[in-house]
């Protein structure tokens, strides 16, 4: 009997601890001041406004709450998310400001670096005094000095994709997987001498494995993680396959900085340095430190993961428009024709001068920001907007909402460049309403080399190709790591034909 009795005690302490863990979260939220802040009606208990962001599409909801209750608002995502089961919301450029110029009073909360462990020591993850440390060494290597060695990569595959096109003419073709491959070969070549050549020999062990470790962050696996203990441990097909994907990629890196540091103990000099080059070679004179293998897989991987994967969703996104658009079109092919005439070679200074391809650019990251949001915390109680916010609050800031609103940008469904245009008497744009690299001391660190890659990519493509929307072109955004185009296909011609 008294065997029965522990028994049956045993079995219900699990259910115990989860009623105490609901109700002290359940108090939590009541006594935290966030609840003084405007909400959106729909709320269930528990899991507060998922089934919201279930039913509908999470962009457009974000868009119509951020006009609605802006500049700020409370998101409930269920007790496992944020403090009390809350995002905090600031839709509102002037308190994106304060945010910015603040950054020694926040962080940046560990949501993608949880789902993604293979950046978690990196930079994007980072914070306080290791974040500045990484951002002093690695700052060096996005200077002008060493991204104008990386042109020739650009270049060169580049025209592996104008081949490939070659033979695709007329028919509908996926441009984003394309668009994919190249980047990927891009980043492994500017990253760490790798040449994945997916552009033209498809898919590798290690480009599939990249490509899982990002549909990790899928909508469906993060309410997984944040709605089921130990989720990502579960036996699940997915999970075994990301898993896989994830050894296979940090292996990958792995391998070629052991290979690299063989290279540097013989002696021998590499002509041209890629970004694991750079970062091996630098000193922080701060903290007298170098980088271990451990932090340059984690920052090479954050490249590659991050690098590719923006640039490619950036620059299918801009095909969309430039195919819905063909008088925008027609104008930016005019504009590299007449800098790129007579055989003119592709360099740094005359892509700089392609000022009309660079409003195109910055219109399509307008529209279409890869990363919709972006997350800060304050390291410790703090008045924004004349609330009070608790220490470890998840900030979320809503760069798609921000630069969809047509409080700051007239009609802003339009695909229109020359917002950026300020020879034509625009008022100029509002500071911190367009933020796609993000804001302060946390804004991308890559983001020229990815500008000079859009550059040279939509200057070499537009002058020898025209897009068109094919018919069966149905365009879905899909929010994961990055806001990816699905359905989006493209009629490829010949510029002399259109």
């Amino acid at each position: 009997m008294e065997l029965s009795l522990i028994a049956n005690s045993i079995l219900l302490l699990p259910f115990a601890a989860v009623i105490v863990w609901l109700a002290y979260k359940f108090v939590e939220e009541k006594m935290s001041p966030l609840q003084k802040i405007p909400s959106p009606p729909g709320r269930w208990p528990l899991i507060g406004h998922v089934f919201t962001f279930l039913r509908s599409n999470q962009l457009e909801v974000l868009r119509s709450w951020s006009e609605k209750y802006e500049p700020m608002f409370v998101s409930h995502q269920g007790y496992a998310v944020g403090k009390g089961g809350c995002l905090l919301y600031i839709a509102d450029p002037e308190l994106i400001k304060f945010v910015a110029s603040n950054s020694h009073k926040f962080y940046r909360p560990d949501f993608v670096a949880r789902n993604i462990p293979s950046i978690s020591a990196g930079l994007f993850a980072s914070n306080g005094k290791v974040h500045a440390r990484q951002k002093r060494m690695i700052g060096p290597a996005f200077t002008s000095k060493y991204l104008k060695g990386f042109l020739g990569i650009f270049k060169e595959n580049v025209d592996n994709l104008v081949k490939l096109w070659s033979t695709k003419l007329k028919d509908p073709v996926e441009v984003h997987d394309d668009l994919t491959h190249l980047t990927l070969d891009v980043i492994g070549q500017s990253a760490f001498g790798y040449n994945f050549n997916t552009v033209l020999a498809g898919e590798s062990k290690v480009s599939e494995a990249v490509d899982l470790v990002i549909s990790g962050m899928s909508f469906r696996q993060l309410m997984g993680k944040t709605f089921i203990p130990f989720f990502e441990y579960l036996p699940t097909s997915e999970n075994r396959r990301i898993k896989t994907a994830k050894e296979i990629a940090d292996n990958t890196v792995l391998d070629m900085i052991k290979e690299r540091r063989k290279e540097k103990k013989a002696g021998i000099v590499r002509e041209k340095k890629d970004l694991l080059d750079v970062l091996m070679d630098m000193y922080d004179q701060e903290t007298n430190s170098v980088m271990d293998d451990e932090e340059l897989r984690s920052q090479v991987f954050t490249f590659m993961v991050a690098g590719h994967e923006t640039t490619s969703v950036a620059l299918a996104w801009t095909l969309y428009e430039l195919a819905k658009n063909p008088e925008i079109q027609a104008k930016l092919r005019e504009e590299i024709n007449s800098v790129l005439y007579d055989g003119t070679e592709l360099t740094w200074d005359t892509v700089e001068n392609l000022m009309y391809l660079e409003k195109v650019i910055k219109e399509s990251l307008r529209r279409h920001p890869p990363a919709h949001v972006t997350g800060r915390s304050p390291i410790e109680d703090i008045t924004i907007g004349g609330y009070l916010i608790p220490k470890d609050t998840v900030m979320i800031l809503p760069i798609d909402s921000l630069q969809r609103t047509s409080k700051y940008w007239p009609n802003p469904d339009d695909f229109d460049p020359t917002r950026f245009d300020e020879e034509e008497g625009r008022t100029g744009v509002k500071p911190y309403t367009h933020i796609p690299f993000g804001v302060g001391s946390r804004m991308c660190i890559g983001y020229k080399f990815a500008l000079m890659e859009m550059k040279v990519i939509l200057a070499t493509l537009m002058k020898k190709f025209w897009v068109s929307e094919a018919p069966e072109c149905k365009v879905e955004a899909v929010p994961m790591l990055t806001v990816r185009p699905k359905g989006l296909k493209l009629l490829i011609g010949l510029a002399t034909q259109s």
